[in-house]
């Protein structure tokens, strides 16, 4: 084999490598920003959670008696999270919410936490 084939071979060994180890394309968070909800199955609670362009959330949990918690903070995206750093949390809010996993499907986002179902983008509500 000659030396020309050989770098040949090689370089396609180290760009098949780089290609192997990219799994998903990285989420710029000007592409999440907006308004998320997610009602129970019930219907009586309602998590709302909006994400700004400055990185600054808000995120309120509400039920058919009224608010359960409200919350606000910084947000950032870190590979396929979400990642919420409150300021402020209040009642069931306070340790509720710290990371939501990213799930895209075409150029629709949910975000799913831990201890809630998905949470859909849905249009936010005018000031």
């Amino acid at each position: 084999m000659t030396w020309g084939i050989r770098a040949l071979l090689l370089a396609m060994a180290v760009l098949l490598a780089g290609c192997l180890g990219k799994t998903h394309t990285a989420i710029q968070a000007g592409s999440l920003v907006g308004c998320y909800e997610r009602v129970d199955d019930i219907g009586y609670n309602v998590l709302e959670l909006v994400l700004r362009d400055d990185l600054t959330y808000t995120a309120r949990l509400r039920g058919d008696v009224g608010d359960w918690g409200n919350a606000s903070g910084n947000w950032s995206v870190a590979d396929n999270l979400v990642v919420l750093t409150p300021r402020e949390e209040a009642d069931k809010m306070v340790g509720f919410l710290r990371e939501l996993s990213v799930r895209q499907k075409g150029d629709q986002y949910t975000l799913q936490s831990p201890r809630w179902d998905p949470l859909q983008k849905v249009s936010c509500p005018a000031p």
